[in-house]
């Protein structure tokens, strides 16, 4: 992938087979940030839900292509998940923001006085730096809040009918492979959403995750889009504006319904304001 950026111009390389990834980049001289955004699929196949109903582990049964905590619960990968990174013009490219899933959780642990958890989430070879948000199957129509850095991005699920969205104030575990749309569990794995844990042997990551995060929206049909979070501005004199009513609202649609079924959720829904 290429970017653009005022002092650079990169390649990146992505791991290969990811699917429904999106790149997002907000220039510095529009947010002050100038962070670069991007979703990686889970690349790996979907759950034996035959072989799951029986109580089968499904998860990690042959090799790491065909493990689902190969990637989405891996700490250590960016498969299915979000990095978030500030490009430069550094040998690197990039240094990476404070913050991210590591950093973050790092300070979660510690102020609960988990402090081997804590360590584990500041080791980079246990958690990747650039990683901000980790447990998605289809990550996809990224958006992210020009000031507050609020992110809302639909997930396109297994089965056809279980699209959600999701809408984040900080780095969060989304739950998959283990739970999706309301942390309904996606197998009968036996896992507990409040402290999920990944006990692959292909997991090169940390074993403990953090609780998983549900869904805003669920139970949608392919493919879940998330819009953008609308921002009014009385500075702009157009008959065809938004109306201030809807300030703070994000806009969500399903590619399989009509484009006037459009959904809106208040951000003020979950403790967001």
């Amino acid at each position: 992938m290429v970017y653009p950026h005022p002092n650079a111009r990169k390649k990146l390389s992505g791991p290969p087979g990811a699917v429904h990834g999106q790149i997002r980049q907000y220039p510095g001289h529009d947010d002050g940030y100038g962070d670069l955004w991007v979703t990686v699929g889970n690349n790996s196949p979907d759950l034996d839900t035959a072989e799951c109903s029986k109580g089968n582990n499904v998860m990690s049964r042959t090799d790491s292509i065909q493990s689902g905590e190969w990637g989405p619960s891996n700490t250590h990968s960016l498969r299915g998940g979000t990095f978030r990174i500030h490009p430069d013009s550094s040998a690197k490219g990039y240094s990476i923001p404070a913050g991210n899933f590591g950093d973050y959780w790092a300070k979660q642990w510690e102020s609960q006085g988990k402090t081997a958890l804590a360590a584990q989430y500041r080791d980079t070879s246990k958690v990747l730096p650039e990683v901000y948000v980790k447990g998605d199957r289809s990550n996809y129509s990224i958006y992210v809040h020009p000031t507050k850095r609020w992110m809302a991005w639909g997930v396109v699920n297994y089965s056809g009918i279980n699209d959600e969205f999701n809408l984040i104030t900080h780095p969060v575990f989304a739950g998959w492979p283990y739970f999706h749309k309301n942390n309904v569990r996606a197998c009968n794995n036996g896992k507990d959403p409040d402290a999920p844990t990944n006990n692959s042997p292909y997991n090169s990551g940390v074993t403990d995750l953090p609780p998983a995060t549900p869904s805003v929206l669920s139970n949608l049909v392919n493919v879940a889009m998330s819009g953008p979070i609308y921002l009014f501005d009385p500075t702009l004199d157009s008959p065809t504006q938004i109306p201030p009513a809807s300030e703070q609202h994000v806009g969500h649609h399903e590619l399989a319904i009509p484009a006037d079924a459009f959904y809106r959720h208040r951000l003020r829904h979950r403790d967001y304001h």
